[in-house]
């Protein structure tokens, strides 16, 4: 099945005759008429596929028989379907889920007439709506068929489909694809079927820099990536210029709906010099949680941009860019491998942050840690690290290192810094001669990161120059070598 699409696939095995034998399928509706009544060949070969497919059904019960037969024997194997007629028939009441509403039948449920229910489209032409760029749809007569909606009820709402279903004229479907401010849109799959995005992102390769879909999981309560979008589904896709993006609208028929083409498999195959790693928030208690963030090196450094924040998001991790909050950030392996992350939920909540991929990491001769609050917590295994959030932002860094760079405790010495107009200059002493990575960070008197830099440095005395804006009051900068960490306040 796909949404109101069949496939019906028949495997004819142990054929043990010479006359030719025919295979058919016929497709009978609820009140046993037939509906059709298809010969797939005259001559069936032992151990061959044949499919039979039919869209779009109706909504209602049917039943496809296939029959393999000749002159004087026939077998039958027949098989169930059922076609909702109910658009939210999967959609769990008082969560938010991404719908498309171009097969909504308005003769019979009307947003107007239903005030339990919230819908919501997404305006690119528009830099402010009621929410963000969200604006609230009001009437049935405003829904395009184009765009996708945040849906909401509070009750058992029933959103009823049409019963007259009919197969486009084109082969393809083509969205028009808007960047006036933020370049999101929120778009439908206007059909009451599965279809293929062919958009392959490949998302957590470190070396694919392509745009993935994105679409809501409701059990997660958050975005996830996809290739293909499920009947009367909606997602959101990013464009940095305003184009068309076309694809082919024949249904898709798939075992596994999501991650198929995503490779999965992109990390075992990563290089010394290529490599990713999947970061996960989860809620301890719920198991809800932000699943898709992607950090790595790569030979090219790349970004993609966090979709817009959901309905309902009850945590929230990113990778902050120079502009942007991001769902990828790979860095060249010339670069600091320091990542800023943000981290949020809707209230005080018990989060688990995984790193899948660790492992592989450091057996490269990796290792990786993480520092949060003050505390410098290395991360030892993909199970991750316990971290208390609330709905204040926070943020953490997370650090990727060569093993060789431990150092010794009392490397950091006579640390100081002077102010030279719009920076802040710090100099100490490392009484270690390896090399390091040295990160200097501006915090607020919350600790919150204001600004960072990392350089790399060596036995002696150092210096790194660090910018930070107009700010008064007390701050403090704290700086990182290896494993070891020193704070100093600084006023304003």
């Amino acid at each position: 099945m796909s949404g109101s699409a069949i496939r019906y696939t028949i495997t004819a095995e142990e054929i043990k005759t010479f006359h030719p034998i025919q295979l058919k399928v016929q497709l009978f509706k609820a009140d046993s008429s037939l509906l059709q009544d298809t010969l797939l060949t005259a001559n069936a070969e032992s151990g061959k596929e044949y499919a039979f497919e039919y869209w779009p059904l109706p909504a209602g019960n049917y039943t496809a028989k296939a029959s393999l037969f000749t002159s004087n024997h026939e077998e039958i194997d027949s098989v169930a379907i059922n076609v909702s007629n109910i658009l939210n028939e999967n959609l769990a009441t008082e969560s938010w889920s991404m719908i498309s509403l171009a097969n909504l039948d308005t003769s019979k449920w009307k947003p107007e007439e239903n005030e339990n229910a919230t819908l919501y489209s997404w305006n690119e032409s528009q830099p402010v709506g009621e929410y963000w760029q969200y604006e609230r749809l009001e009437n049935a007569s405003d829904i395009n068929k184009m765009k996708g909606y945040w849906f909401f009820t509070e009750d058992s709402t029933v959103l009823p489909l049409l019963t007259s279903l009919t197969k486009p004229e084109e082969d393809s479907i083509t969205w028009k694809l808007e960047n006036h401010y933020s370049g999101w849109n929120l778009l439908s799959n206007p059909y009451s079927w599965d279809i293929a995005l062919n958009h392959t992102s490949a998302f957590l390769d470190a070396e694919n820099a392509k745009e993935p879909a994105w679409i809501w999981n409701a059990q997660v309560q958050n975005y996830e990536p996809v290739q293909t979008l499920k009947a009367n589904s909606a997602f959101f896709i990013h464009t940095e210029e305003s184009k068309d993006f076309s694809v082919a609208n024949k249904p898709v028929f798939q075992e596994n709906d999501s991650m198929k083409v995503l490779s999965k498999n992109a990390r075992a195959n990563s290089s010394k010099n290529s490599w990713s790693l999947r970061l996960k928030l989860i809620d301890e208690n719920s198991k809800t949680g932000d699943l898709w963030n992607v950090i790595g090196v790569a030979s090219s450094a790349l970004s993609i941009e966090e979709p817009p924040v959901g309905m309902k998001q009850m945590l929230s991790l990113s990778t902050q860019g120079s502009h942007r909050a991001l769902a990828k950030s790979i860095k060249q392996s010339s670069d600091s491998l320091t990542w800023v992350l943000n981290l949020k939920a809707d209230g005080p909540r018990k989060a688990l942050l995984k790193v899948e991929g660790l492992n592989a990491l450091l057996e490269k001769g990796y290792r990786a840690e993480l520092i949060f609050e003050g505390k410098v917590i290395d991360v030892v295994s993909e199970e991750g690290v316990h971290l208390n959030l609330n709905a204040t932002s926070k943020q953490a860094l997370f650090r990727v290192l060569p093993k060789a760079n431990l150092v010794s405790p009392g490397n950091i010495q006579n640390l100081r810094y002077t102010r030279n107009g719009s920076s802040v200059v710090v100099s100490f002493n490392r009484n270690n001669s390896d090399q390091a990575t040295s990160t200097l960070r501006f915090l607020d008197s919350r600790g919150r990161i204001i600004s960072f830099t990392s350089e790399k440095t060596s036995f002696g005395e150092n210096s790194i120059s660090l910018e930070v804006p107009p700010v008064s009051g007390t701050f403090f900068l704290n700086l990182l070598v290896g494993n070891e960490s020193k704070t100093l306040p600084i006023h304003f």
